[in-house]
């Protein structure tokens, strides 16, 4: 694993990577908006073009609705409380250890 001591900025450690992924994702969703309504000016005739860009995006809140869903659904009721006892015990160890 790591050395919390080690770790000389934010990126520098598994939780840093993790965050630089997340950018990763939020850049990638952001350009895609641009993107999108690019193809929709130049590559969707005009009469057209509404109901298509509708349905796409209406697509988008839906897939993005079910992910949801069963992202926090999955899993037994207990995970929360079990993550908030694994956060308090790190906290504890973390902050008992480095004083």
């Amino acid at each position: 694993f790591f050395d919390p001591g080690e770790v000389l900025y934010a990126y520098d450690s598994p939780a840093g990577y993790g965050l630089m992924g997340l950018q990763l994702v939020a850049y990638v969703w952001f350009f895609a908006v641009p993107v999108m309504a690019l193809i929709a000016n130049f590559g969707i005739p005009r009469w057209a073009r509404e109901k298509i860009v509708n349905g796409i995006q209406l697509g988008i809140h839906l897939y993005a609705h079910i992910v949801f869903l069963v992202r926090t659904t999955r899993t037994c009721s207990c995970r929360p409380l079990r993550l908030s006892i694994e956060f308090a015990l790190f906290k504890s160890h973390y902050c008992h250890s480095h004083t």
